[in-house]
């Protein structure tokens, strides 16, 4: 099917990729033979985003689905979160959490780079979401985009981040707070963002 997103993780030794239909892949770039360490079906629908924890140990999945809008596992062992229940990890019983709040498809996601881990939303319902964990469980929102926020991505300090849509609005990148929002230069929406 068609790749939709690609994401490398921190260190460089893996990639991850989503496609139309749902289904993740993460190779091992280390060598020349691109080896898939592991394939799942992540989403129900196309997967719009990937990010990757600083430590290269989890990796969250955004996108369109029927029962959910994204999905975090474990990379280390490849462990994918029970697709009946979403929280525990399937023969491990450890919890990753749930990415719950969003009432359309999610369009862009990040990973904070640094501890304490948080995992950071934007969507087609102008939500801006924060999730603290693992387990992950909903921290914060900001619901004062009018339109998608189409881009989110935390700052390589992991003390802000920014979420793009008619404007770019900063937060702290722990608690969620709205800091500040970058004036807007343009006519349309903002589709990406980075530090």
């Amino acid at each position: 099917s068609p790749v939709t997103c690609v994401a490398m993780s921190p260190s460089g030794y893996y990639c991850a990729s989503g496609d139309a239909t749902g289904q993740m892949f993460v190779f091992a770039t280390d060598n020349s033979e691109l080896v898939v360490k592991t394939e799942r079906k992540a989403l129900s629908g196309p997967i719009l985003g990937i990010a990757w924890s600083g430590d290269n140990q989890r990796i969250v999945a955004v996108g369109d689905g029927r029962e959910r809008f994204a999905s975090v596992f474990i990379m280390s062992s490849g462990e994918w979160p029970c697709l009946v229940c979403l929280t525990c990890v399937c023969g491990a019983g450890a919890s990753l959490g749930e990415l719950t709040g969003h009432e359309r498809r999610i369009l862009s996601v990040d990973f904070k780079p640094t501890r304490p881990f948080r995992i950071v939303t934007g969507g087609e319902d102008s939500l801006c979401n924060l999730y603290q964990g693992p387990p992950f469980k909903f921290l914060a929102s900001d619901d004062t985009e009018s339109r998608f926020v189409n881009a989110v991505r935390y700052s390589p300090d992991g003390a802000r981040y920014a979420a793009g849509g008619l404007a770019v609005k900063i937060h702290d990148g722990r608690t969620g707070d709205l800091v500040g929002a970058l004036p807007p230069h343009h006519k349309g929406s903002v589709f990406a963002v980075a530090w």
